[in-house]
């Protein structure tokens, strides 16, 4: 120690000096000590894992969502914080998610926030940051914001002036103004430059295979088209003239794709437009109530064409169009056509200078109240009117839409605080998340939608929070497990017995033995664990609040897979009314989703679901619920609501999960009921042998018929889990010949069968007579569990029409079965001389034929040998052969005689009769694998260098 302060300090040390070099040495060691376990709560993380940290499931499916919670707490945690999964090995990997979407699938997570609304934080980047001259480029934004102090009583006065350097018209707003960041915008530009952008057709696209419809008064054409924001549109079509003279007029409108109702209810504008020309493009600006039809966001819209009623020539006009499946636009009710209608999307005059004041804002129809009073309540909401110590901040994002620099003048804002103040400057502000605080709780991670691998084996799941671990290395089975796909109702009454039911798919022949229920408490402690056989349980939850319920299937293998639900629990009174809202809502949304489907397609699906009857019964149960209430609640009455309600399930959403165009169509074995085939087209002929009846069944449809049909498969969205509605079959049947007597077309009744015609029945089938010499269609739809290459239907003519042929037939049948024998026969016998000719060719001929001078064999060989002992492999044995001229061939018979591989063809029992008896063992042979005879080896051969494989 002594040696190494006086090596420290240079100088030669007393000893007194060295005590107090010391003595100052543990004061420094102790300073520091305090100094870092001071230091120590400020850089603390600000996030902690609990103990237990984690609780997953083990076993999953592929693409299943990870299962299970993290225990952690937060102490000024970015909402915005990243969490990162990763599988390993896997081919999946950094499957991110924030805080902020954890907190959403989570709502019984409780925490508080920074700032109280849990919105993004603003705060002057610098008090000095004055924004009053600055630059945007297109397609960005920028914040900038108002300072208010002290304790906030009104908000007198709000406007300001904002100029742009772009002096153009142009397609895209060029400014758009967003008081208080809220993605409302309060101010942007409004007035047409009379300039319009080039034609957009939507999905039509113009090609050599259209065809020609007419226009006629009382049909709409339609396109559906996404018009972006605008000031105005033109709409047109591109018409050409059929027949007539004369002026032909035609009007134009545009629909709202969402709006259902009357024909006029979802009228956005319209106009009229009239033309002579042969061919050509005609088009108007649609308006509605004397006003153009401007945008304020991008929507979807139908824009049509129909022939006027006032018309007075007689021209008659067709316009293009493409057709078949997948087309957005539809003529009449029926979709599945694209026509040559296109928009013209008008562009913005150049707006100079942008003034934010109560008029403008009003005018521009965002905000209906005093802005100053918008302002106000926001001070209200987030900051409690309370400026002081640290100020308020009330944030401006603009966004633009080309390059441009943009002024801030004539700012003029007062507000009372104690007296009165202005504000003459706004300040470029930061922008930061909200900050989370929580004590140790439950996330769970089911609904952050964390993906397993699709491969089947094992992995190592670690899950870690802006780098740090979290979970580290749970091992995680990927087996081809149940899918639990979702549990009904999620939403439940407090002190009312619910039924869950789960819905589970299971892998083929593999049944589900057991269920287990795991029903969690407020605080996430398991309180009740039940086991049943059914796919159902009844629970009673009693108090108000959100709570877990874990689902876990076993299968027939004693797999395992489970899955975490998040449950609602409110008051009887409050979920009525919720349940009762949403279903309705669901009901409009699907009546306004299928508008733009067939009108069998609407039938199909509305059958389905049972639509008009659950509007029926939703409006019967709002008034009984509305009895319940008052004048007191009667809760005998809303439980019995309750009860029905939960059996009334509605998709928020309608999707085509699967289509097949012309696919198609034939019989599918043990599908034809000959009973009913006889009732139905007659016959007295016994069918006994129904299998050989079917394929000639099918040999009859092959020749006679071209039959395909069209499928869709349309499923719905129940609370994120997707399952099948109903299937539409459109068949079409072509004749291939002249048909000159009637067949049918036959279906078993199937779960919520229907056709779009009427159809004849005989005991469970229905059936369609189709006369010869006609072509056919037929459209069916069904709920039943079939997929579109199992449609158990069948086309057949009358049975004795069917037998006419039979016997002709297995005439016929026996007569080519009696050729094909013999020809079987004699390609046999035709087959065993040649393989006998080959096989004495290859044993007795073949050696001679590579080898004329058996030398060149005895000098191969012996090369091979040599080259073996040396230690050289096949194939550089095989390239120096070749480097002296001898052929592959040669090269690989004498590789395989060497090794005492076969070198001929196989010998077959039979030939070795026909072989001529062995001749005595003096006969010389060929070494095996290597070992020469002595007589071999002492031959004088050619070469004088055996080790050299020249051919001489």
């Amino acid at each position: 120690m002594v040696r190494f302060f006086r090596k420290f300090n240079k100088f030669k040390i007393k000893s007194r000096d060295l005590r107090r070099l010391i003595i100052l040495n543990i004061f420094l060691f102790i300073f520091m000590f305090l100094f870092i376990l001071l230091l120590l709560p400020t850089i603390s993380p600000s996030f902690e894992v609990g103990a237990p940290n984690y609780s997953l499931s083990n076993i999953y499916g592929p693409n299943f969502s990870i299962s299970g919670w993290i225990n952690m707490s937060f102490d000024d945690e970015s909402k915005d914080s990243l969490f990162s999964g990763d599988f390993s090995p896997g081919d999946l990997s950094n499957q991110d998610f924030t805080l902020g979407e954890l907190l959403e699938v989570n709502p019984q997570y409780t925490y508080s926030c920074i700032p109280s609304d849990c919105e993004n934080d603003y705060s002057l980047k610098s008090p000095n940051s004055i924004s009053s001259d600055f630059g945007i480029n297109y397609n960005k934004s920028e914040i900038i914001g108002l300072e208010f102090n002290g304790l906030v009583q009104s908000v007198n006065s709000f406007s300001m002036v904002f100029s742009s350097s772009f002096t153009d018209s142009s397609l895209t707003p060029q400014l758009l103004i967003d008081i208080l960041d809220d993605e409302q915008v309060e101010l942007g530009p409004s007035i047409p430059s009379g300039d319009f952008g080039s034609p957009n057709y939507g999905d039509y696209i113009s090609n050599s295979q259209h065809g020609l419809a007419t226009i006629t008064t009382g049909n709409e054409y339609c396109n559906k088209m996404t018009i972006p924001p605008n000031p105005n549109i033109k709409v047109g079509a591109i018409v050409t003239r059929i027949s007539g003279s004369g002026d032909a007029q035609f009007v134009m409108r545009v629909r709202d794709v969402s709006e259902q109702g009357s024909p006029d209810s979802n009228l956005l504008a319209w106009c009229t437009v009239s033309t002579n020309a042969p061919i050509g493009a005609i088009e108007c600006i649609p308006r509605k109530d004397n006003n153009n039809l401007s945008l304020r966001e991008e929507q979807e819209v139908f824009v049509c064409i129909e022939k006027s009623s006032e018309s007075v020539g007689t021209s008659s006009y067709g316009l293009k169009h493409i057709s078949g499946q997948n087309f957005s636009g539809y003529s009449g009710s029926e979709p599945g056509h694209n026509f040559e209608i296109f928009f013209r999307q008008g562009e913005y005059a150049p707006i100079n200078t942008l003034t934010v004041n109560q008029d403008s804002v009003y005018n521009y129809g965002s905000i209906q109240g005093p802005l100053e009073d918008y302002v106000k309540i926001y001070l209200q909401e987030r900051y409690n009117n309370n400026c002081t110590p640290n100020p308020c901040i009330v944030p401006i994002r603009l966004i633009s839409g080309v390059d441009q620099n943009v002024g801030i003048s004539g700012i003029i804002v007062e507000y009372t605080a104690g007296i009165t103040n202005t504000i003459n400057n706004t300040y470029f502000i930061n922008e930061s998340a909200p900050k989370i605080t929580s004590n140790y709780q439950r996330l769970y991670l089911d609904g952050v939608n964390i993906k397993t691998p699709t491969s089947f084996r094992n992995y190592s799941f670690s899950l870690e929070l802006k780098g740090e671990e979290v979970i580290d290395s749970k091992l995680i089975e990927v087996k081809n497990v149940p899918i639990i796909n979702s549990l009904t109702p999620l939403s439940v009454a407090s002190a009312f017995p619910t039924k869950f039911e789960v819905d589970v798919t299971s892998p083929q022949n593999v049944s589900v033995v057991s269920y287990k229920w795991e029903f969690y408490n407020a605080e996430g402690v398991v309180n009740r664990t039940e086991i049943t056989n059914l796919n159902e349980v009844i629970y009673t939850y009693q108090s108000i609040g959100n709570y877990s319920l874990k689902v876990s299937v076993t299968d027939s293998r004693n797999l395992v897979s489970s899955r975490t639900f998040q449950i609602q629990v409110t008051s009887p009174k409050e979920m009525i009314n919720i349940t009762l809202n949403e279903l309705k809502e669901n009901v409009q949304g699907i009546n306004s989703l299928i508008s733009g489907f067939s009108d069998f397609e609407k039938s199909a699906i509305l059958s389905a679901l049972d639509l008009e009857n659950v509007s029926s019964a939703l409006d019967t149960l709002e008034e009984e619920y509305n009895d319940a209430i008052t004048p007191s609640e009667n809760l005998t009455e809303l439980n019995r609501i309750i009860l029905r309600l939960l059996t009334i399930n509605v998709p928020q959403n309608i999707i085509v999960s699967f289509t097949a165009t012309s696919f198609p169509f034939f019989i599918k074995p043990g599908s034809v009921d000959f009973d009913v085939l006889r009732e139905i087209g007659g016959g007295s002929q016994n069918i006994t042998d129904t299998d050989f009846y079917e394929q000639i069944l099918a040999g009859w449809q092959e020749n006679n018929l071209n039959v395909t049909f069209d499928y869709k498969e349309f499923s719905g969205s129940y609370h994120g889990n997707t399952r099948s509605i109903v299937k539409t079959f459109s068949f079409k049947i072509n004749e291939k010949t002249n048909i000159n007597y009637s067949y049918y077309l036959v279906f078993p009744n199937l779960d919520g069968i229907g056709f779009d015609r009427v159809m004849g029945q005989e005991g469970t089938f229905y059936y369609r007579t189709i006369p010869g010499g006609t072509n056919t269609q037929l459209k069916v739809y069904t709920v039943a569990n079939v997929t579109f290459a199992q449609m158990p239907a069948f086309i057949s003519p009358s049975i004795d029409k069917l037998g006419m042929g039979v016997i002709e037939d297995q005439e016929e049948e026996k007569d080519r079965m009696k050729t094909f024998i013999i020809s079987l026969i004699i390609l046999a016998v035709i087959g065993i001389i040649a393989y006998i000719f080959l096989y004495q060719f290859y044993k007795y001929k073949y050696e001679k034929h590579l080898f004329p001078n058996r030398n060149d064999l005895f000098n191969m060989v012996n090369y091979v040998n040599l080259a073996k002992k040396r230690g050289l492999g096949n194939k550089e044995i095989a390239e120096n052969l070749k480097m002296s001229k001898w052929t592959s061939e040669q090269i690989t018979y004498v590789m395989k005689k060497y090794e005492g591989k076969r070198t001929g063809m196989i010998e077959l029992p039979m030939v070795s009769l026909l072989d001529k008896p062995k001749k005595k063992q003096n006969k010389k042979k060929l070494p095996k694998k290597g070992k020469m005879s002595q007589n071999f080896q002492n031959r004088n051969f050619s070469p004088k260098n055996p080790s050299n494989p020249r051919r001489y």
